[in-house]
């Protein structure tokens, strides 16, 4: 009967040109573990140590077994930790984040790196396993995945904050779903944003069906620092009519009356952009002309 040693797992790779074929896999798992306790178990003829890390990375580069059996057995082979990244396989799966719980890889910009290369599949578990992701995340390593990182709970849970401190680093393109998915986890979780990234998800929502006026509106009237009249105005250009509208002099038209509408033209009253106007009741509408 097949031993699932150390010492039988590197003879059977020596044999067949260092490989980890699918029937030494097999033999691995149905053992479920690689056994390094017992004499001979972790030497090779000579008696010299055989290297786990090696064999380690040979098991978690074996794609024919499931992530987590791959990284039980690079476990029980005891390895000096942290395994070198630049070695495994960066595939679209949960390896790494089962490697980070398991304290098998660093949890650093370095391991990270290796991981985005799998894509969303890789990175979104590995950021939720991650203690350290805040100490080292960067645009880089989120470039075309902002909208998945805010999307998901888990991931958003530890790179929002930095993300929208500071949108037009990570979303350094005109990436209109990920500034919709800026847009609504602010507007979700009441995060203010600068009144210039405002400005800016409304020009690039502008033509797309899923651009969420009442949304927009919001964020407008929550920027911190304060929008003035001229973010207002950019804002309203590219939310359709009747907002757009407020770039025409002497035009008059009407909004709903509401506290939101009320502040924003108080804004552009308070810097002589349009005439004063009133709620006019019944309708319930806010009537103004453009100065």
């Amino acid at each position: 009967m097949f031993r699932a040693s150390l010492a039988n797992l590197e003879r059977y790779r020596a044999a067949r040109g260092g490989d980890l074929d699918e029937h030494l896999g097999g033999l691995l798992e149905k053992a479920g573990r690689v056994y390094v306790d017992e004499d001979g178990d972790s030497t090779d003829a000579d008696g010299s140590e055989l290297d786990r890390q090696d064999a380690a990375v040979a098991v978690l580069n074996a794609s024919t077994l499931a992530t987590q059996v791959r990284v039980d057995l690079a476990t029980s082979l005891e390895p000096a930790t942290p395994l070198v990244v630049d070695d495994i396989g960066c595939e679209a799966s949960d390896l790494f984040a089962l490697l980070l719980a398991a304290d098998l890889v660093a949890d650093d910009e370095v391991t990270f790196a290796c991981v985005r290369l799998g894509g969303w599949a890789a990175l979104g578990p590995a950021i939720k396993v991650s203690g350290r992701i805040e100490s080292f995340l960067s645009p880089e390593l989120l470039d075309g995945m902002v909208a998945d990182a805010l999307s998901d709970a888990g991931t958003a849970a530890k790179v929002a904050g930095e993300v929208l401190r500071n949108v037009n680093s990570y979303v350094s393109e005109d990436d209109w779903a990920a500034l919709k998915a800026v847009a609504k986890y602010a507007d979700k979780h009441a995060v203010a944003l600068d009144p210039a990234v405002v400005v800016r998800i409304a020009r690039v929502g502008d033509g797309h069906n899923d651009q969420d006026v009442a949304r927009m509106l919001r964020l407008l009237d929550a920027a911190s620092p304060a929008a003035v009249a001229d973010h207002v105005i950019e804002t309203f250009k590219h939310l359709g009519g009747p907002y757009n509208r407020i770039t025409n002099p002497g035009d008059s038209f009407e909004f709903n009356f509401d506290d939101i509408h009320d502040r924003l033209l108080r804004i552009l009253y308070s810097e002589n952009r349009i005439s004063r106007g009133y709620p006019r009741i019944p309708k319930r509408r806010y009537s103004v002309t453009v100065n």
